[in-house]
């Protein structure tokens, strides 16, 4: 078997490679340039399954050719209420979701970077942006400077032990 990605380190390799290895399956991950290359080599059978971010996924849905099988986020999505996470089927241990984050350069004065926090946390409240938000299946993670340097560290060590156990190596 094959299960395809948008590319070797994409935000869907990690979380793929985490899946065979706790399935337990002998797969071969077939790297492609993008998403589009991806959702066609699936439809077609040349992988027997991808990874996929989920609007894409949803997008190559549309034709009924693709099928979405399971969501790796730790809750089910708005966007596809009827579709499980991997943990409702089986894998507990596979929480993966694509995040952004807002940096600035080190040594940053303390009152830009509360300022910053401020406006970055009100902007995320606020409802004309939790919309824009809805419509893309995004759904803001509002943390202080503190806990998003934690959350940082933490998902850091998380790809570090994924990249160590499926000896994945820089291409």
């Amino acid at each position: 078997m094959k299960f395809g990605t948008p590319g070797i380190g994409s935000a869907a390799h990690l979380p793929a490679e985490l899946f065979k290895l706790e399935a337990d399956i002998d797969v071969v991950h077939v790297p492609f340039k993008g998403g589009k290359d991806t959702i066609a080599a699936t439809k077609s059978g040349n992988v027997t399954y991808s990874l996929l971010p989920l609007s894409l996924a949803i997008k190559g849905s549309k034709d009924g050719k693709l099928q979405i099988l399971a969501v790796t986020s730790v809750e089910r999505s708005e966007a596809v209420p009827d579709v499980p996470t991997l943990a409702e089927v089986g894998f507990p241990d596979i929480n993966s979701s694509v995040w952004w984050g807002i940096w600035a350069p080190a040594g940053i004065p303390d009152s830009v970077a509360e300022k910053l926090e401020k406006d970055i946390a009100q902007a995320l409240a606020s409802p004309e942006v939790l919309e824009q938000l809805k419509k893309r299946n995004l759904k803001p993670m509002s943390m202080t400077s503190v806990e998003f340097k934690q959350f940082v560290r933490k998902e850091m060590e998380t790809v570090k032990n994924i990249v160590k156990k499926a000896g994945i190596e820089a291409q």
